[in-house]
């Protein structure tokens, strides 16, 4: 084959070769087709709320804070130099979010008896009949202690700024007081002063409906038995309140509190026109950072209108009004407090003093009630609060039989669970 037949051969065999390798492979193999690009679908974002309301649904979160302390007693005389390890306090909450808008918690509570503590006969938070409940709201018989539901709260937002509570309630004014000043929950005679003289339950059965109105400002209102978490609601007199409260920061950075209160009730076996119950209460709050300003105060004043046939030896660690029975009873409380924060290489300080008094009768101080405490507390870098305290109780020389003055010092540890 000369050299054009050789070139011609090759240039055939190639033309056939390329033919067979556009056609697909020979010897039975599959053919290999190049993979189809992949649509992305966009994301909705409906997808992505539901996704993250489901995951929200899934949690229950859990909160929890117990006090245990060593108090040394120095009145009443009876008990002096008496030592005792107690738990002032414990609290456990348990919460489920449903969605954002949606949410149900329960809150139990307890603390052991104290001595010395005056005890009273019932509670002026009105009732079924005069007397209100057996037992007055967060009192110790003396000899068990006492651990209670104080919270079954679900909520519900009804508009974007405002939401339904229905339930066994805790005061909306008691829990902004706490976020302000702490230790108000963690020692009795901290607490808010309508609640320790036993004028108002500190948790109750029925509805409140709360809500911003301007920038710094909210409101609500409340319809509750009027008994507190221990009785079963069956007079026709309910409890009804309301309140204003502002809420604001400087550019110092110094925070500040503004509230105003008013509820009114009545009580049942009693002349309608004495029946009817009244408190209202104003508060002021403030508090720099801390360091240099980290000065916190607070003030309040309080009043109350009662009939006295309903409230004789149940409010005000039971004191005495059988003289002015058949007459209205007004009364009136003052509280301060002043605080200062600072850090130090240990931690987190804050020292502390309160003065309250309160005049179950205006203007007699024969039966009036004063007390004071005061106090240093250290948060560690990590671990519990160390808290040593000093809080004092005097009553007038016509307040009732029982009372008795009473003293104690006190190193409290304070561990918040969550």
């Amino acid at each position: 084959m000369h050299w054009s037949g050789k070139i011609f051969f090759r240039r055939a065999c190639f033309f056939a070769l390329s033919c067979a390798a556009a056609s697909g492979p020979s010897w039975g193999a599959e053919s290999v087709k190049p993979a189809e690009p992949v649509k992305a679908e966009p994301v909705k974002a409906e997808s992505v709320k539901e996704s993250a309301e489901e995951s929200t649904a899934k949690k229950w979160k859990f909160e929890g804070e117990v006090v245990a302390d060593l108090r040394y007693d120095q009145k009443p005389s009876g008990v002096n130099g008496n030592t005792q390890f107690e738990i002032p306090f414990l609290g456990l909450r348990l919460q489920k979010d449903f969605t954002e808008k949606s949410s149900f918690w329960v809150e139990l509570d307890g603390a052991t008896p104290t001595q010395g503590t005056v005890a009273t006969s019932g509670s002026a938070t009105g009732g079924s009949a005069a007397g209100g409940s057996a037992a007055g709201e967060g009192a110790t018989n003396g000899n068990a202690t006492e651990i209670f539901l104080n919270e079954v709260t679900y909520r519900t937002a009804i508009s974007p700024t405002g939401d339904l509570q229905l339930g066994l309630l805790i005061s909306d004014v008691f829990t902004r007081q706490e976020n302000y000043s702490p230790l108000r929950r963690l020692f009795a005679e901290m607490d808010y002063p309508f609640v320790t003289q036993s004028y108002l339950p500190e948790s109750d059965y029925g509805f409140r409906i709360q809500g911003t109105i301007f920038e710094s400002w909210s409101t609500g209102f409340s319809v509750t038995n009027g008994q507190g978490r221990g009785q079963v609601g069956q007079g026709t007199f309910k409890d009804i309140g309301t309140w204003f409260i502002g809420e604001w920061k400087t550019a110092a950075e110094r925070q500040w509190m503004f509230m105003i209160t008013y509820l009114q009730g009545g009580y049942q076996n009693i002349d309608l026109i004495q029946a009817v119950k009244q408190r209202a209460s104003m508060s002021l709050w403030t508090q720099g950072k801390r360091g240099v300003g980290g000065v916190g105060a607070h003030v309040e004043y309080l009043v109350a209108d009662d009939p006295a046939d309903a409230i004789s030896g149940k409010v005000a660690q039971g004191v005495d009004l059988t003289d002015l029975l058949g007459q209205r009873v007004h009364a009136q409380g003052f509280s301060g407090h002043l605080n200062y924060d600072w850090t130090g290489p240990e931690g987190e300080w804050s020292a502390f003093i309160r003065s309250d008094r309160w005049e179950p009768v205006r203007g007699d101080g024969g039966r009036a009630i004063s007390s004071s405490s005061f106090g240093l507390a250290l948060q560690p870098q990590s671990g519990p609060q160390w808290i040593l305290s000093n809080a004092a109780t005097s009553f007038g020389p016509h307040h009732s039989v029982l009372a008795r003055d009473q003293q104690s010092w006190r190193l409290s540890v304070y561990l918040k669970l969550d």
